[in-house]
């Protein structure tokens, strides 16, 4: 194990995976036709929540257009005002409940950063609780016949990684982007792409999939 490895843990769990499956990705192609990106809480609100989601805005950005021009779509995904109204919210409580809903009941708090161009082209669908993919995605992917989700946004410990249990759990491929996903607690994010890494999801940096999607324009 090299010395970056034991500095990075994410690089050591994605080492030892790679060597125990016999290649370095689960999914190491796209058929950006069939892929969907769906980016939680990019957002007003994801920034209230975990502030360095902005850091991560511009390679969202970069990712989105280059799946759109690429033949894939993009969908934005932010809570529901009632996401909160059972089990979710006794555990966040009172104080943090009450915020959450005055902020869901502002459209200006859930809009797409404007720092993403064009999504005014995407679909935004709204989700009761922290995992983006339900009975209205599925249906919708279905019909488009996608296989394949990227995901990114906030929280990787919240919504990504619920989102991404559900996503697999349905038989999709999915692909979390370590670079564009964030918490607001930096243990909690290593942890989640760590633990999604090593039964869930390929955890990868924006470049790699961006790179892959411009092979397939390029051919």
């Amino acid at each position: 194990m090299t010395d970056q490895r034991q500095e990075n843990p994410l690089a050591a769990i994605q080492a030892a995976i790679a060597e125990k499956r016999g290649r370095k990705w689960a999914f190491p192609t796209f058929d950006a036709k069939r892929t969907a990106m769906i980016g939680c809480e990019v957002s007003r609100l994801g920034l209230a929540i975990a502030p360095k989601l902005r850091g991560a805005i511009p390679r969202i950005d970069w990712l989105a257009r280059t799946l759109r021009a690429s033949g894939g779509s993009v969908y934005w995904s932010h809570f529901a005002p009632s996401a909160f109204d059972g089990s979710a919210g006794a555990i966040l409580g009172d104080t943090e409940v009450n915020t959450m809903r005055t902020r869901l009941g502002d459209p200006t708090w859930i809009q797409v950063n404007e720092g993403v161009q064009g999504a005014e082209t995407d679909r935004i669908v709204s989700r009761p609780g922290y995992a983006a993919v339900g009975n209205e995605l599925r249906k919708i992917f279905k019909e488009e016949n996608v296989d394949t989700l990227i995901l990114a946004g906030a929280e990787t410990d919240g919504a990504i990684d619920s989102t991404a249990r559900a996503a697999a759990s349905a038989g999709f491929r999915v692909v979390v982007i370590s670079d564009c996903c964030v918490s607001s607690d930096d243990t909690a994010h290593i942890g989640a792409l760590i633990a999604l890494h090593r039964r869930i999801a390929d955890v990868r940096p924006a470049d790699e999939i961006v790179a892959e999607l411009r092979r397939g324009i390029a051919g």
